[in-house]
């Protein structure tokens, strides 16, 4: 019984496989260091309003959850490249990956938080992530647009997917994680 829980948690990632500004009063303590990654997407998905809310998974094949971020391991490196956009020279570089995304479609809303090493050059980071989306071949439709956050403590969020769920994903993100200043928010062609 527990293989084909986790066989049906692991089909919508497979299938994905194919297919914060300054400024919020809220997030105005800088100095407030996140315990990982997974606590960053847990305070936006707990905070998302019931309204806005999707059906979700987080994780990775071995660590999948049902409707909650999760820890992605980091020896998964096809899914963090593949799935989730992580630039593959970008993947020796982090201490720790959490992930939650659309459970019918990864399009339609991807999240990635990275806790990037201690030395690694933040900027080329995100010019390495943003090379790596805009530069992607898109399976089953393409996302509207894509997000990347700095969170204190050495922390980049990516948020890919369609304007009406990574809008208020990301607005919820902005208001309710310390310190989130949104660094990139563009279209995808």
């Amino acid at each position: 019984m527990k293989k084909i829980i986790a066989a049906l948690l692991a089909l919508p990632l497979a299938l994905g496989l194919f297919g914060c500004s300054g400024g919020s009063e809220n997030n105005a303590d800088a100095d407030v260091a996140y315990e990982d990654s997974l606590s960053i997407l847990t305070a936006t998905w707990d905070a998302l309003d019931d309204s806005v809310r999707f059906p979700a998974f987080g994780g990775d094949f071995e660590n999948a959850v049902s409707d909650a971020p999760g820890v992605h391991s980091l020896e998964a490196v096809d899914s963090l490249t593949g799935t989730f956009g992580v630039p593959a020279s970008l993947t020796t570089q982090v201490e720790d990956v959490a992930t939650i995304m659309h459970a019918m479609n990864g399009n339609t809303l991807t999240a990635v938080a990275l806790h990037l090493s201690e030395g690694v050059d933040v900027d080329a980071a995100i010019d390495d992530i943003k090379a790596e989306l805009s530069g992607r071949q898109w399976i089953c439709g393409s996302p509207d647009k894509f997000v990347i956050a700095k969170v204190p403590g050495n922390y980049l969020v990516v948020v890919f997917g369609v304007h009406d769920v990574a809008g208020p994903f990301v607005d919820t993100m902005s208001a309710h994680v310390m310190g989130c200043e949104i660094v990139v928010d563009e279209p995808l062609a």
